[in-house]
């Protein structure tokens, strides 16, 4: 199965996912995994694009008032051993359930772990620990239903009700159902900058852009975009997430400064922006405004002879 055809399974995906954490077996292991979150400190460790859905919820966890720290998997024993040992509470990432560097860590003794994988047959999903499994399906191309599920089984391990989340398979349907009428030539290189929980977009987009339409690209905070890459971007092509209430102001000053010195911007907005996305709250954005990037991979790779987000395996190792 291609990108596309997997890009049109998100909807149906993300049902499937609600209604299984609606049901009692999916309620009582979400309840277990959330009791989890009371004991302290939380690290959630992934790679790719398991890791930047986690710094999505790490966002989501402070501000809830639970202390927790995104990392990546691969030599966090070795490079964060002090805050590692700190913190009870480990939640281990992996789309697939074979990604080297988180199985690693799945070994650790004296911590309460958890593990959030698209496959219970895996070797994350049979290593005993709670698992919260994402119900995606099989993802043959670069993550697309499978990170939209991620980010959603992390929103409702947060405390989000299934309610909360139920319009999105719909908006997502009329997401799917909109590609761009004119993408534009294919860029050389696509800067993305986005504030708050909209930063996971930015990353993703960079990483999706990558992989699935070989276009050079790279992810910042709006903050770190002002402080060393707002100079360097000076000719080049920038999405603009713009995000919701002090995140909103500041992407907004931002769009029209640049937009002022001549870059070609395309700015994705909840209710406005270039591509306005159908009102929802600014904590689940990024649930949609992946999904404008998707499209513009689908067409940019095409538009090259490229078959989008044709992957050689869905397990990476270093």
């Amino acid at each position: 199965m291609g990108f596309m055809e997997e890009m049109r399974e998100q909807p149906t995906a993300l049902s499937r996912l609600l209604d299984y954490y609606a049901g009692a077996e999916g309620r009582s292991r979400l309840q277990a995994a959330r009791r989890l979150l009371a004991t302290g400190p939380v690290v959630l460790l992934g790679m790719g694009p398991s890791y930047i859905a986690a710094v999505y919820a790490a966002y989501r966890l402070n501000q809830r008032g639970v202390p927790a720290v995104a990392l990546e998997a691969s030599l966090a024993l070795a490079d964060h051993a002090a805050l590692l040992k700190a913190a009870p509470t480990w939640i281990l990432l992996s789309q697939s359930g074979e990604t080297p560097e988180v199985l690693d860590l799945a070994q650790a003794e004296g911590h309460q772990l958890l593990g959030i994988t698209n496959d219970e047959a895996s070797s994350l999903g049979r290593s005993g620990m709670p698992l919260l499994p994402l119900k995606a399906a099989p993802e043959e191309g670069t993550s697309s239903k499978t990170y939209i599920n991620t980010l959603a089984v992390l929103a409702l391990l947060g405390g989000d009700p299934v309610g909360f989340l139920r319009p999105l398979p719909d908006l997502l349907q009329r997401l799917v159902d909109q590609p761009f009428d004119d993408p534009g030539p294919v860029p050389p290189e696509v800067t993305f900058v986005a504030r708050g929980p909209s930063l996971a977009s930015a990353l993703e987009g960079a990483l999706l852009l990558r992989q699935a339409a070989h276009v050079t690209a790279s992810g910042f905070s709006g903050a770190g975009f002002r402080h060393g890459a707002w100079e360097w971007a000076r000719d080049r092509s920038l999405v603009v997430f713009l995000g919701r209430g002090v995140h909103r102001e500041l992407q907004s000053r931002l769009a029209v400064e640049l937009t002022a010195r001549g870059n070609r911007l395309l700015t994705i907005g909840l209710g406005e922006g270039d591509v306005a996305l159908p009102p929802l709250p600014a904590s689940l954005a990024p649930l949609a405004e992946i999904v404008p990037v998707q499209h513009l991979a689908v067409a940019w790779a095409a538009a090259q002879g490229l078959e989008p987000g044709r992957l050689p395996g869905k397990v990476t190792r270093e």
